[in-house]
């Protein structure tokens, strides 16, 4: 079996509580960790994008990618560093 995941969040901008902001993304990262540790096994790959307002080639779910799991991709060009 073989596979991809790629869960994606939300900015935090305008969007309510910035606190709640960072519970729910605190717990996509500890979820997107423990299914690659879970399913990698299984030659399932679990990543986790923040994508900005930008336009970009990202994608955590290419072949090429294959290695890449269990990892928080900023796709944001720079403005969150």
């Amino acid at each position: 079996m073989n596979g991809k995941v790629a869960l994606v969040t939300g900015g935090s901008r305008g969007m309510g509580s910035l606190t709640l902001s960072d519970v729910d993304k605190s717990a996509l990262t500890g979820m997107t960790k423990a299914l690659a540790q879970e399913l990698g096994g299984r030659r399932i790959t679990v990543n986790l994008v923040h994508p900005g307002a930008v336009d970009t080639d990202l994608n955590p779910a290419d072949e090429e990618a294959g290695y890449i799991t269990g990892a928080e991709l900023v796709a944001d060009g720079g403005r969150s560093a």
